[in-house]
């Protein structure tokens, strides 16, 4: 279960700014980004875009931002981090292949965003065990 969601564009247009707390909720965690935390959006190469959706468009944008906000924090295993990425875009109405899609390019292409120095924003991240 997700909160709304309220963004403004920042910048070159290509990040969003979040303006208010934005959560995801499941049977295990509880997830907040606080206001003044930025995201590219679900990091979908172009040609892709028309399978999955564009970075802010779409579903997946609900599940990229929380996604990212895990990529931040760090404090769960990257692979579990993806998984609940998988869960949140069928959540959000993805078919099986097209979450686990989005899965399996996180797991081959998102390491090097793992490793980000973002312990200036990780303040910004909080994550709850039930």
């Amino acid at each position: 279960m997700f909160t709304n969601l309220d963004t403004r564009v920042i910048g070159n247009g290509k990040k969003r700014l979040l303006l208010a707390d934005y959560t995801y909720e499941n049977d295990k965690y509880i997830i907040t980004l606080k206001p003044g935390f930025v995201t590219d959006g679900a990091s979908i190469p172009k040609a892709f875009w028309a399978i999955l959706s564009s970075p802010f468009e779409g579903p997946l944008v609900y599940g990229a931002m929380i996604h990212d906000g895990l990529y931040t924090k760090m404090q769960l295993p990257r692979k579990e981090c993806d998984e609940l990425l998988r869960e949140m875009a069928l959540e959000q109405g993805y078919n099986k292949i097209k979450a686990d899609l989005v899965y399996d390019a996180v797991r081959l292409f998102g390491g090097s965003h793992w490793n980000k120095d973002t312990s200036a924003e990780t303040h910004l991240v909080t994550i709850k065990v039930k």
